[in-house]
């Protein structure tokens, strides 16, 4: 116990970044996954997408438990997260609508602009850097 006293970090504030994130979230009416090319050392997807649904009754393509999950699904839902992450492949739009039933993407930054402009997805809601953006 005593070395947990010592080691263990306290619980950090959330910042302006994680009350946008959630917010979008409430904003979710479909399958829906968080996708960035941008790193939070705050935020980060698996934690929104427990908290959605836990909290909100919404559900990502990506979830948490990967032991449910077919290893050929992990193994194409990263490819394809890759892919967008390495170079910007808005390809990976229609896959994600067909394959896996993705309906919404939450992004952020540069990438809400990068995937409306250029992947031709809609902007559904902002709310300061985080998106929510619909496959068409």
């Amino acid at each position: 116990v005593g070395y947990n006293i010592f080691r263990t970090p306290y619980s950090s504030d959330y910042t302006q970044l994680e009350y946008d994130f959630l917010d979008v979230i409430e904003k979710v009416q479909g399958v829906y996954m968080i996708l960035t090319t941008d790193r939070y050392t705050t935020s980060y997807s698996r934690a929104y997408d427990s908290y959605s649904a836990i909290y909100l009754n919404k559900y990502s393509a990506f979830g948490w438990g990967d032991m449910y999950k077919e290893r050929s699904y992990i193994l194409f839902q990263k490819e394809l997260a890759k892919k967008y992450a390495d170079s910007r492949d808005c390809s990976v739009f229609d896959e994600y609508k067909t394959k896996m039933n993705v309906a919404e993407i939450i992004s952020s930054e540069d990438n809400c602009r990068y995937m409306v402009e250029l992947c031709g997805l809609t902007n559904k809601y902002s709310k300061g850097k985080v998106c929510l953006l619909q496959i068409n």
